[in-house]
């Protein structure tokens, strides 16, 4: 009985998903058609909305790879190297004012928890610059010089989040994916101690103070810090490389549609 009544369930979702999808698609079509964008621009877009919508199953390329709302047709691989992405280069050479502006002011700032619960012991803190596509007045001014370097990044805001990650000593993040794969991950590496790691797919990375660690958040990945003290990193979500111009004009506006893609920046 329960099994039959999670059917029902799943076939309601979808009878309300497709008018759904298509107000969403019409709607999309014509804005898209004011940017100079047509339907054939926008085609694999089209799948991760029906993926999205749970109408289409995701044909994930790599079973370390499911993330919940998935972009066909990108590369699928889990590390990049910072060089590929010429940006990297303004972080390194500002890495101390970056540390020093952002450990100032977390020391006299209330840092909350990360909201998802991905923990299953000790304590991981967030002091948000992007959060959910939303600049945060009190952090980017605080800390303008970071914000500006952070605002060079493309996609920074609008693919996913910016934020200082603070791990305590023996905090262990639980292996999870992330949200999307139409953004790439950076971490710069503020503090850290030994015994700090970070797990992505099947490889064991370590971070490096005033390096870049760049990677695919949609893939199966984990975190420990087993120091007696704090690991510090910035954390600054940019768009994949191989989404086009008009697909991340879509997925940015989608997100401001009636019936368009929920909320899917966390994490």
């Amino acid at each position: 009985m329960p099994r039959a009544r999670g059917k029902i369930k799943r076939l309601v979702v979808r009878k309300g998903a497709r008018p759904r999808r298509a107000v969403v698609w019409a709607q999309l079509r014509r804005r898209a058609a004011a940017q100079g964008f047509g339907s054939s621009d926008l085609e694999r877009f089209y799948h991760y909305l029906s993926h999205h919508l749970k109408l289409e199953k995701p044909d994930y390329v790599d079973p370390l790879q499911q993330p919940p709302n998935y972009f066909p047709g990108l590369r699928s691989q889990p590390i990049y190297s910072p060089s590929e992405f010429a940006w990297t280069r303004e972080i390194f050479d500002n890495f101390n004012v970056i540390k020093n502006e952002l450990l100032e002011f977390s020391e006299t700032s209330n840092l909350e928890a990360q909201p998802q619960g991905l923990t299953d012991r000790g304590r991981w803190n967030v002091l948000y610059f992007y959060t959910g596509g939303r600049r945060v007045d009190a952090t980017t001014t605080a800390c303008p010089l970071t914000a500006g370097i952070i605002d060079l990044v493309p996609g920074a805001g609008r693919a996913g989040q910016a934020y200082l990650s603070v791990l305590r000593g023996d905090t262990h993040i639980t292996r999870h994916f992330g949200p999307t794969n139409t953004r790439l991950r950076c971490h710069v590496g503020l503090v850290v101690p030994d015994g700090a790691r970070i797990r992505i797919g099947e490889e064991t990375y370590r971070w490096e103070e005033g390096k870049c660690l760049i990677f695919d958040d949609s893939f199966d990945h984990e975190v420990w810090n087993e120091a007696s003290s704090e690991r510090v990193v910035l954390i600054v979500d940019f768009w994949h490389p191989d989404l086009t111009p008009a697909e991340t004009w879509a997925i940015t506006e989608a997100r401001g549609l009636r019936f368009g893609l929920r909320d899917i920046l966390h994490a």
